[in-house]
């Protein structure tokens, strides 16, 4: 074919594969353009010469790689319409094993531009989609496009929504952000890093959309865990904020709906450290609640030793340790988390109401008569009537919990020592 009859040719069939035409096409007859299309892709193909011409170096050759390419990507966009038309199994077997190979040829060719070459590999990918081929096949394509790509908005989309079209096969995509996150966060010059929670968010998304399938939060490990593959790289902090809220958000939900267990999951890992970038309060706020939902669980052990991992010494921070101490039955643990609880800057005594509640409810006399001192602490500073009623009060409930504690058979009086220097100014 002349450059010219093939300049002609492709001018009718961009034509003819219009939407508009081919609707009014029967699957038989797309089916045929396709098997033509294919056939002239694979003898420019064929035509193009494997060393320049001898006589006349300055001729050019007829066709370059590139025209090839053309004709091949119209195939398989003739293929696929086929397909949706209706066309019969065999018959698209059979484009597709002509199209692999047409592809396979184009590859090796030598002449052919790394952004040519990713085309291929795209095509390639579209081949093996509408083979339904394995897992391994498929990642296999994924990885050879991820490995090769150039970080861009457009290229960053498209890969991300390839990906997307697979999201039932949680397996396969679980590995397909595993590898794209390493690549993202390791590329050269650092290319890809402006993207890493770009990626993240989408993986996150999928995963929320069905949180209850199994696998999912060992998915969300996985890739957090391939974003630590280059110690050099840390999420930035808005990026790192954004994420977290998003697998916060989550927790809560699963909580919401009592399960807590599982919302102690997605809390743990909003404070993985990924998203170090953001501030000491966040990570305690997300180790607090997953502490909460293993004390709601039963689990106050494990609620122990999570609330221990938090930064700095917020009052809300010590007064779940208080409660893990509480429902344990540790009354000394449970004393000094309220002493530390009322210590702290950002101390507020409806704490202390709470704590007080939770004391007489699990019948610790002890745990009970410090929490009245700490309220009474709290009304020192203030001569207005209505304190003075309520210390009034206080006192006289803890000097009937001392009388209480006295009366016991096995009484532990080290507590309450202190309580015999009250100030009784009220």
């Amino acid at each position: 074919m002349r450059r010219e009859n093939e300049s002609v040719a492709y001018h009718m069939l961009s034509k003819a594969s219009d939407n508009a035409l081919l609707c009014k096409l029967s699957p038989e007859d797309i089916e045929l353009l396709a098997s033509k299309t294919l056939d002239i892709g694979k003898s420019i193909l064929r035509a193009i010469p494997s060393e320049p011409a001898k006589g006349n170096p300055q001729q050019p050759p007829p066709f370059g790689p590139e025209v090839a390419l053309e004709w091949l990507q119209k195939a398989l966009l003739l293929v696929e319409a086929a397909d949706k038309e209706g066309a019969q199994d065999a018959s698209l077997r059979s484009s597709l094993d002509s199209a692999e190979e047409a592809i396979a040829e184009l590859m090796a060719d030598s002449e052919m531009k790394p952004e040519e070459i990713q085309q291929l590999r795209w095509m390639d990918l579209s081949i093996l989609k509408r083979r339904k081929s394995s897992n391994e096949r498929l990642e296999a394509a994924f990885r050879a496009i991820i490995d090769n790509v150039s970080f861009n908005e457009i290229n960053v989309t498209d890969i991300l929504q390839e990906i997307g079209v697979l999201a039932d096969n949680r397996p396969l995509v679980s590995t397909l952000f595993q590898i794209f996150l390493e690549r993202a966060t390791d590329s050269e010059n650092n290319s890809g890093q402006p993207f890493v929670a770009r990626i993240l968010t989408a993986h996150m998304f999928i995963l929320m959309s069905a949180p209850d399938e199994p696998g999912a939060l060992d998915s969300m490990r996985t890739s957090l865990k391939a974003m630590s593959q280059n110690p050099a790289f840390i999420l930035d902090k808005i990026s790192a904020a954004a994420c977290q809220s998003l697998l916060f958000q989550q927790g809560a939900r699963c909580f919401q709906t009592k399960h807590y267990l599982q919302a102690a999951e997605w809390f743990k890992i909003s404070a993985d450290s990924a998203f170090e970038a953001t501030s000491e309060a966040n990570l305690s706020k997300c180790l607090r609640k997953t502490a909460l939902c293993y004390i709601q669980a039963g689990q106050y052990a494990t609620a122990t030793d999570t609330i221990a991992k938090c930064p700095g010494n917020e009052a809300a921070t010590r007064y779940v340790a208080f409660l893990c101490a509480a429902h344990q039955g540790l009354e000394v643990d449970a004393i000094r988390a309220v002493g530390e609880m009322a210590a702290a800057p950002d101390f507020d005594r409806k704490m202390l109401l709470l704590a007080t509640k939770l004391a007489h409810e699990h019948k610790m006399r002890s745990l009970l008569l410090s929490i009245l001192e700490k309220l009474l602490s709290t009304l020192q500073s203030n001569a207005a009537l209505e304190t003075e009623v309520e210390a009034m009060v206080l006192i006289r409930c803890m000097v009937r919990v001392i009388v209480e504690l006295i009366n016991e058979p096995n009484a532990e009086m080290r507590v309450t020592r202190d309580s015999h220097d009250v100030d009784v100014r009220y």
